[in-house]
């Protein structure tokens, strides 16, 4: 029940933020194309009512593509359309925020001094926990692909991202990198005003997944390419991907012959046994 709890919403998450991010990138390929265009307003008018965090991916991908029309110098009909289009979207997250998430935030109103909130606000008035709190967050468990966790766990992927950001700018793919980072501006917006929480749980940042996991990949390419020959690239992707695919066989083993999140789960489970059999 506590695993299926936790997949379920934030799954979904990621799901709606690659489905967006998709969408935002066959947008970026093709700026004029009035289709797509629909299909990423009606899909983020939509989605906004299943995820929040989508909010993010849709906000910073229109940035990126407001930029993208600006270099095809489009008439004043498609800056129109821009201004509709995140109008619409904005129109429904506000609907959703009125009709649903202000009820949610009364009923939660002191979530924001939980330890795994709390936490995940920067110290705006502090320079110093700034800097701890930005490398605390992103060696910590929002980085955890494929393992990782808090104090440091996921420190090599943080460093693979970086690898793989300086990658795609010096190879040319900044389009697609600015999409990928896009949300980041805003999430930490969010974080300042104490509006959501930045870091600390893997399971509120689903939504920046996609980008971590894809800039990691990156970053790993580039860290071969950099210290092996062609040959030596192909077989070091082959000995991570097979490595990838040992840790999720472990994941399964794990999760089938300890089918609890902690031991306190199935001392809990058993005691409601006892008591039953009593």
């Amino acid at each position: 029940v506590r695993h299926s709890v936790e997949v379920k919403s934030y799954s979904l998450d990621l799901l709606i933020a690659l489905c967006l991010i998709w969408q935002a990138w066959s947008l970026l390929q093709a700026p004029k194309h009035v289709a797509r265009w629909v299909v990423f307003t009606l899909s983020g008018c939509l989605m906004v009512w299943a995820s929040y965090p989508a909010v993010f991916i849709i906000g910073g991908a229109m940035f990126v593509l407001a930029f993208r029309l600006k270099q095809e110098r489009v008439s004043a009909m498609w800056l129109a359309g821009w201004v509709g289009s995140g109008a619409l979207m904005a129109g429904s997250f506000l609907a959703m925020w009125k009709l649903i998430a202000t009820g949610q935030e009364v009923n939660h109103a002191g979530i924001h001094e939980l330890r795994g909130w709390a936490s995940a606000f920067p110290p705006m008035d502090s320079p110093v926990g700034f800097v701890v709190w930005f490398f605390r967050s992103h060696t910590g468990n929002m980085l955890a692909y494929p393992i990782g966790g808090n104090h440091g766990g996921s420190t090599a992927t943080f460093l693979l991202i970086i690898f793989g950001i300086i990658a795609m700018w010096r190879t040319g793919h900044r389009a697609a990198l600015a999409l990928l980072l896009s949300p980041v501006p805003l999430m930490f917006l969010a974080a300042a005003l104490k509006k959501y929480p930045y870091g600390d749980s893997a399971r509120v940042e689903q939504h920046i997944a996609p980008a971590a996991c894809l800039l990691a990949g990156a970053g790993l390419v580039a860290f071969l390419n950099h210290g092996w020959k062609k040959r030596g690239v192909v077989s070091g992707m082959q000995i991570a991907s097979v490595t990838m695919l040992c840790i999720i066989a472990y994941g399964l083993f794990r999760d089938i012959s300890e089918p609890y999140k902690k031991e306190s789960d199935k001392v809990a489970l058993q005691t409601v046994q006892d008591l039953a059999n009593r």
